[in-house]
């Protein structure tokens, strides 16, 4: 059986030379996962209870929950990026399209550029969390 090791730099072989110079293998990532993923979920719950003033401050406050459940995501993996584009580019590799659907991929995105404020940035990051949390449950 190929050790975790290998199977990491097979990845990042396969991945552009740029994203694999901005991520890191570390098996001890993986002990970070949860951590982040319940972080990101406290964090969205205290938007939620007292809300930014207006949506496009909303948006920006989502950012930070999202952002702490991709990390956990790749952290679920043993694996960190140094740049959201390099975690967008190393997410698809990482997890089957079954898994990880590409439409919360897509709301990070959203998030990431303010096309989604307000109410459906607090749904999307949401979603996102509740993903998260459901493929460190599954071990996916």
């Amino acid at each position: 059986m190929a050790s975790p090791r290998a199977h990491a730099r097979r990845l990042t072989a396969s991945l552009p030379v740029w994203v694999s110079a901005t991520v890191e293998h570390n098996e001890t990532l993986r002990f970070e996962a949860l951590g982040l993923v319940e972080q990101a979920k406290t964090r969205l719950d205290e938007i939620k209870a007292k809300p930014p003033a207006d949506s496009a401050s909303i948006g920006v406050a989502v950012l930070h929950p999202c952002h702490l459940a991709i990390k956990g995501l790749l952290a679920a993996k043993g694996f960190k990026a140094g740049s959201t584009k390099a975690q967008l580019a190393l997410l698809p590799a990482l997890y089957p399209p079954d898994a990880l659907p590409e439409d919360r991929i897509a709301d990070y995105v959203a998030i990431q550029g303010l096309k989604l404020q307000g109410q459906k940035s607090i749904d999307a990051a949401g979603q996102l969390i509740a993903t998260a949390e459901s493929l460190l449950a599954k071990g996916v």
